[in-house]
């Protein structure tokens, strides 16, 4: 049974790794309009991620210092989401071996 929790807790932490690692290139790649949205990789990115930074910009626009704030706090909400969720997923790993 361990062993059933040790592989799926490892794919999740792959998981959240490679959606954190896709995130850091989408923010590189925002710095630079020449890359815009018409390569089929930027597009891949952005929809990728885009899924998971969606929904927590839809619960951070209900409230009004964060819609009237100039920057899009999102991302970076989310971002520190997945480092926490990594972190607990890291310690429960720790504690299966």
């Amino acid at each position: 049974m361990n062993s059933v929790i040790y592989v799926i807790f490892t794919t999740l932490n792959v998981c959240i790794d490679v959606i954190t690692f896709l995130m850091l290139i989408r923010a590189v790649l925002s710095w630079f309009p020449a890359f815009g949205e018409s390569s089929a990789v930027v597009r891949f990115i952005v929809g990728v991620t885009e899924f998971f930074i969606s929904p927590v910009r839809g619960v951070m626009n209900r409230f009004n210092f964060v819609r009237n704030f100039p920057l899009d706090l999102s991302f970076t909400v989310t971002f520190f989401l997945f480092m926490i969720l990594s972190g607990f997923l890291n310690f429960a790993l720790a504690a299966l071996i």
